[in-house]
């Protein structure tokens, strides 16, 4: 069976009925799950909030590279991560792309995945075009493959943000 992702705020529905969250935890654990509220049930959603803060910290880092050793060092902490899949990791990675290929085309209004991170999505969107996120995209999905070689993930991570460092 194919489920249609719920809306936000059917999702924060659904977390009022089932959970005791505060209202500003129903409100990010709905932005986050992407439409599945078994997900947001489940959710830690301060440490969902700063995974997906460390992930978009390491885009910034990349782009405006000043210093390899702050990158690394945010790379660093996402790859070795224990409590969070690796591939989860990724999947933010992908998140924050879309959200940034969407605002880099538009200037609308869209509904982002990342309302929680729109001012600094929006800002980073200025400086980055379409072009750097498919070399992004790119990067990530050879990532992703390789990992079924096993391997070294805080490697591949930080060739993955070295190569998108803007000239």
């Amino acid at each position: 069976f194919s489920f249609t992702p719920l809306a936000i705020d059917e999702v924060e529905k659904i977390l009022v009925a089932h959970t005791e969250m505060k209202p500003q935890d129903r409100k990010l654990a709905a932005q986050y799950c992407e439409g599945c509220p078994g997900t947001a049930i489940s959710m830690d959603v301060a440490a969902t909030a700063k995974l997906h803060r460390d992930a978009l910290t390491v885009l910034e880092r990349a782009v405006e590279l000043r210093g390899v050793s702050y990158l690394f060092a945010s790379t660093s902490a996402l790859a070795k991560s224990q409590e969070i899949g690796f591939e989860n990791v990724l999947q933010v990675f992908y998140s924050l792309l879309t959200d940034l290929l969407d605002l880099s085309c538009s200037s609308s209004m869209k509904a982002l995945r990342n309302p929680a991170l729109r001012r600094e999505l929006e800002t980073l969107s200025k400086k980055v075009d379409v072009s750097w996120v498919n070399k992004a995209v790119d990067g990530f999905d050879a990532l992703h493959a390789r990992m079924r070689r096993n391997i070294n993930r805080s490697l591949g991570l930080d060739a993955v943000a070295i190569s998108l460092a803007r000239p």
